[in-house]
Order: structure tokens, then C-alpha cells, then sequence
């Protein structure tokens, strides 16, 4: 199995399961998710705060501009949209 990036809690009914089938599981998981997290995934599902102005920023370059910064500027936020 290739190394993984991520921390993956899998929770299993099964006192004493086969490792080849976690192996299985963990390795479909991470490439599931590799396909949904991606750039345009992102901008959909977020949106930046900017209490600075007041306003609320839903565009890919504004989202794009603060997160190639050193970090958020104070006041900043990046907010879910669920």
C-alpha cells in the first residue's frame, strides 16, 4: 500500500478484523478522496469573510489571492458554506 498524507479513523464494528480488508478499505477512502478534494471542490465549498470591508468574497481569484498570501490578513476568514 502507498503512504498515505492523511490521518484516516476508521471505525469498525468487527473485534478482530482481516487486515488485508482495512488495508483495502483505507486505500479506496484515500482515493475517493483525492477526487473529491480538489481546487474547484474548494471554491465551491468555501468563501472568504473579510470583516476589514464587510464583505463576503465567493469568487475563485479573491479566494485564490488570500490563500498564496503569507496567511489570512487579521479579520479574515474562511468559512464553510454547510
Amino acid at each position: 500500500m502507498p503512504a498515505l498524507r492523511r490521518d484516516l479513523l476508521l471505525m469498525r464494528r468487527e473485534i478482530n478484523p482481516d487486515p488485508q480488508m482495512i488495508e483495502r478499505e483505507v486505500t479506496r477512502l484515500d482515493l475517493l478522496l483525492r477526487r473529491i478534494e480538489n481546487n474547484t471542490q474548494f471554491y465551491e465549498a468555501f468563501e472568504l469573510l473579510d470583516l476589514n470591508r464587510f464583505k463576503i468574497f465567493r469568487d475563485q481569484l479573491t479566494l485564490t489571492k488570500s490563500m498564496k498570501r503569507n496567511g489570512l490578513k487579521p479579520f479574515q476568514f474562511l468559512v464553510n458554506r454547510n
